[in-house]
């Protein structure tokens, strides 16, 4: 039998559930069976929401479109009043989702197409990202990997798109609640990398940094500084090897020059500090305390033919009181500075902006807790290179080799 019946409250059970006859007033039109919609029919809602499709035994059942007020459509298949099975959903928004839904939720393999340009595609779980899938940004940046309540979770690559002419960054490896966490590589567009340990989205660990130049730091990190113990070999052969702390030789290390002349003791803030001695590749060797990258306090400069120099230096140089040479020289002793502080690398956090409510409505909103997130603009950060003077035959270096000449000439005088 087919029948205009005013029924009592029936509609979608909630705005973010799959719709269900179960709220408010309505009207329905259609084939009937023993006093039930049954067969086909429409349901017309007190709000003007609409149903068209099969009914079974009183309940939604088959193949069915529900049009929201707003806009808003549902198509698809339906199961005991619910969403199940596969539909599309268009929103009023011009979002638009097509796949697979479980018991009135998105669950399953299913595509998300945002108005934007913006598309997620692959697998979900009540209404979230969960399991494998692929997000694309409309600017062309791309997640793919493991997903896990709408986050990035588990095995995961992130590519950055390329300015015009440029290269793309990306970063490879284990994700945990959005951040990389555990193991990963990230590749710079100015050539530099990093492979090693992540904690909370940052280089914490172990790892390797390369510089674009060649230069290589190898060592402990802590929250993108160099923390710990480490190594950092410069593409021309010179080598610190020691501690650090806020990204600076800091404690005890040994740096090796080009030329073969070592530095070995205390470290400050990237410079030398404390107690050090310097040997130098002729035989030379200095003893003393450092400030601020030079010999200044108490020192002794041993000459490779015994001669020596015993009393107080500032910056470099002698100064006051102390045991005169047995042959005349003023060396100024060797110093320079470390590769300055690596470049964070350009961690854009990509999630997306927002997830499907499953009603039909976009619940957007600032990134906070389990919930949504924003797509963040693209920062391009401008890399940091590394500064430092090269060993060379300077006039520290003359003076040094002057004196020494000098008073092997007196000796075999």
């Amino acid at each position: 039998a087919v029948s205009a019946l005013a029924c009592s409250p029936a509609a979608p059970a909630s705005r973010r559930r799959a719709p269900s006859a179960a709220a408010m007033g309505m009207l329905y039109t259609g084939a009937m069976d023993k006093g039930q919609m049954h067969g086909k029919g429409s349901l017309v809602y007190q709000n003007n929401e609409k149903y068209e499709g099969d009914f079974e035994h009183g309940k939604r059942h088959g193949y069915g479109v529900y049009s929201y007020s707003d806009g808003g459509r549902f198509e698809g298949e339906w199961v005991d009043d619910r969403v199940h099975g596969r539909g599309v959903s268009i929103y009023a928004s011009g979002n638009r989702y097509e796949g697979e839904w479980v018991d009135g939720r998105i669950s399953g393999q299913g595509t998300l197409w945002y108005a934007d340009g913006d598309r997620y595609q692959g697998e979900w779980r009540d209404g979230k990202m969960h399991g494998q899938g692929t997000y694309t940004y409309a600017d062309g940046d791309r997640y793919e990997g493991d997903w896990k309540d709408d986050r990035r979770h588990g095995k995961g690559t992130v590519t950055y798109a390329a300015p015009e002419g440029g290269v793309a960054e990306k970063y490879e490896g284990d994700w945990a609640e959005g951040r990389m966490q555990g193991y990963g590589k990230y590749f710079y567009a100015d050539g530099g990398a990093y492979e090693g340990e992540w904690a909370d989205g940052k280089m914490h660990g172990r790892g390797v940094y390369t510089f674009p130049n060649g230069n290589k730091y190898d060592g402990e990190w802590s929250g993108d500084l160099k923390e710990g113990y480490g190594t950092l070999q410069y593409v021309n052969g010179e080598r610190y090897e020691g501690y650090w702390a806020e990204d600076k030789a800091h404690g005890k290390g040994t740096l090796t020059y080009l030329q073969g002349d070592k530095y070995v003791g205390d470290w400050s803030a990237g410079k030398k500090a404390g107690q050090g001695e310097l040997y130098y590749a002729n035989g030379d060797m200095f003893r003393g305390e450092w400030a601020s990258d030079r010999a200044s306090g108490f020192g002794v400069l041993l000459y490779a033919n015994n001669n020596r120099y015993e009393g107080a230096w500032l910056d470099d140089k002698r100064h006051g009181h102390g045991a005169p040479p047995a042959r005349a020289g003023r060396p100024r002793l060797l110093h320079r500075p470390l590769a300055a502080p690596l470049p964070a690398p350009s961690r854009r956090h990509l999630q997306p902006r927002r997830r499907v409510a499953l009603r039909g409505r976009v619940v957007g909103g600032p990134q906070g807790g389990q919930g949504h997130a924003l797509l963040c603009k693209r920062r391009h950060l401008q890399r940091l290179l590394v500064r430092r003077s090269h060993l060379g035959a300077g006039p520290a270096d003359a003076a040094r080799r002057v004196a020494v000449e000098l008073a092997r000439s007196v000796t075999r005088s």
